[in-house]
């Protein structure tokens, strides 16, 4: 691709847990960018599989785990997982 040139786009895949927050930042993302993003959701067991059967892709937001798992059989280029949010789950048990 050269300078002149506009990428034709990228494909994302990512978890459920991103969706509300890229719905909203993609479409300014693209606006300001001129790039086209082509979006995939699933829970990242199945995303894991479809890529480790080859699945085409530019960026997955997945747990950092599993990225490091990727990267380690060869998936994803090593060294390219990059930490870009922290999430914290919280559990309650109702009281009686």
């Amino acid at each position: 691709m050269s300078a002149q040139q506009p990428a034709a786009g990228i494909t994302l895949y990512s978890g459920g847990a991103m969706r509300r927050f890229l719905t909203e930042a993609l479409p300014l993302f693209e606006s300001a960018q001129g790039i086209k993003v082509s979006t995939h959701f699933a829970i990242t067991r199945l995303l894991k599989k479809e890529i480790e059967d080859g699945a085409h892709f530019d960026m997955a937001l997945m747990p950092r785990t599993e990225l490091d798992a990727l990267a380690a059989s060869g998936f994803i280029v090593p060294g390219s997982q990059t930490d870009i949010v922290r999430s914290i789950v919280g559990f309650i048990v109702r009281v009686g």
